[in-house]
């Protein structure tokens, strides 16, 4: 009985030494689980950060594309402004200069009638001083208009450019 034992005692000893064996290789594959843990929590966390740096790149990206939009609409509103402010220049000096050459026209049809009234009658100087008047009279609103033609040449020059 006493062998028995021995042999039992012998046999728990064993037992005692594998089952040690086996918690020390399962401490250690449970260590190793851990340093994995671990590294996988640091890779998703570099992972994590990248992320975050890429998303803020794109909203910074986005930012600057509806910056430049606003500035692209902005200058088409400028531009077709100008254009505008262009054509109503071109207009108004063709205007002027319909408007000049019918002061032209009317001049003339004055100085005509002037020598006529000159050379038919002494007796109408009061009349040809009347019409001299006038004549002057159409000579300066020709002279006034050939300055805003001259204005509005150089504004249509300026849009232009």
């Amino acid at each position: 009985e006493r062998s028995s034992l021995a042999e039992r005692l012998s046999a728990a000893e064993a037992e005692q030494l594998a089952l040690a064996g086996r918690l020390e290789a399962a401490e250690a594959e449970r260590a190793a689980l851990e340093e994995r843990l671990e590294a996988a929590k640091a890779s998703d966390g570099a992972a994590s950060e990248a992320a975050a740096a890429r998303a803020a790149e794109l909203e910074q990206v986005a930012a600057d594309k509806a910056a430049m939009e606003e500035r692209l609409a902005a200058a088409e509103t400028e531009r077709s402004s100008l254009a505008e402010r262009l054509s109503a220049a071109e207009a108004e000096q063709l205007a002027l200069a319909g408007r000049l050459e019918a002061a032209e026209a009317e001049r003339a049809a004055l100085e005509e009638r002037l020598e006529a009234a000159k050379a038919s009658d002494g007796a109408a100087s009061e009349a040809a001083a009347a019409r001299a008047a006038e004549l002057e009279q159409v000579a300066a609103d020709k002279a006034a208009m050939e300055e805003r033609l001259a204005a509005a040449e150089t504004e249509r020059s300026s849009l232009a450019e």
